[in-house]
């Protein structure tokens, strides 16, 4: 059984419900009230203190900034799930990272088919996961799968973690057919922006099929008032639906500043793996001036080149 994962998504939403109606914060109150509905009080306050949503200050219950400003919102149960589990996964905890690295890619699947003694050791981390959608029981494969709408958000998180080569190349190998969906996806989505203009339909042009050093993926065109065409030079990058995170080449960021205002990065949520949210498409015109100067956007550098001139 592991430790911080005893509680419920039930619990936990009783708790949310309560810290979103009730001023007073103190803990014994909050408690009164709590076991009403649900159990396991101290379960729960564990659970959130371990990933960061509360604080405990002097007897009083105080929530961070990231769980004030979820509570804002309605509290809806699919949000309420998607939050818990994007806070779970960026948590970085040993027993959530064990029992994740247990699943293995197989037929287009992540998998795992635990031993009695695992299923044991994660009884309450997997039942709080399957509580919250993020893996489903196979009875007739009899294994656990990662629900498929996560796959994207499994595959993005766990390659930061310690992984083996053979599990890496995998990732990678399903995150390449992720992005090549995507882009089909787009060029769709280009096809139907500019369907009233058949000379450009034909002109437009998926880049990355056959050269991808361009620096971006697929060639299109903008029209202006004037009806004026400018050259559109687009590239897709596929993300979860609940983090907006992705990854630049030296070369892709080179050819944004290049091209400029014609340049644009085109962020497509996945809510499957070949199925996409066009709805919530984001589109940035000018990143190299729109991410790299603007403070809304956090920028990290995970690689350094390192060179050391040899004399002869």
């Amino acid at each position: 059984m592991n430790r911080g994962y005893t509680t419920s998504f039930k619990s936990v939403l009783v708790f949310f419900e309560l810290l979103k109606k009730v001023n007073q914060k103190d803990l014994q109150y909050i408690k009164q009230l709590y076991v009403q509905s649900a159990e396991r009080f101290e379960d729960c306050i564990d659970f959130l203190l371990s990933i960061n949503l509360v604080n405990l200050n002097s007897g009083y219950i105080e929530p961070t900034p990231p769980l004030n400003k979820f509570l804002l919102k309605r509290l809806d149960e699919n949000k309420a799930k998607e939050f818990l589990i994007n806070k779970l996964l960026t948590k970085r905890s040993i027993d959530l990272w064990e029992y994740l690295e247990k699943f293995s890619f197989s037929h287009d699947k992540y998998i795992f088919e635990p031993q009695i003694s695992e299923n044991l050791k994660f009884s309450s981390l997997r039942n709080l996961l399957i509580e919250l959608e993020f893996i489903f029981y196979n009875p007739n494969e009899k294994n656990y799968e990662i629900t498929e709408k996560y796959i994207p958000l499994f595959v993005d998180v766990i390659q930061e973690h310690a992984i083996s080569p053979e599990k890496l190349k995998k990732i990678i190998e399903e995150q390449d057919k992720i992005g090549k969906c995507a882009e089909l996806e787009i060029m769709n989505y280009e096809k139907s922006r500019l369907s009233n203009r058949q000379d450009l339909l034909l002109a437009i042009e998926h880049k990355s099929l056959k050269d991808t050093s361009v620096g971006y993926d697929i060639k299109s065109f903008t029209l202006s008032d004037g009806l004026e065409v400018t050259d559109r030079f687009i590239e897709v990058k596929a993300i979860s639906k609940s983090r907006k995170k992705f990854y630049m080449t030296r070369n892709e960021v080179n050819t944004s500043k290049k091209y400029g205002l014609e340049y644009y990065l085109y962020l497509l949520p996945v809510v499957g793996r070949t199925e996409f949210d066009l709805a919530n498409l984001m589109i940035i015109q000018n990143p190299y001036d729109n991410i790299f100067n603007n403070n809304e956007w956090e920028i990290e550098c995970e690689q350094f080149i390192i060179k050391k001139e040899v004399d002869e």
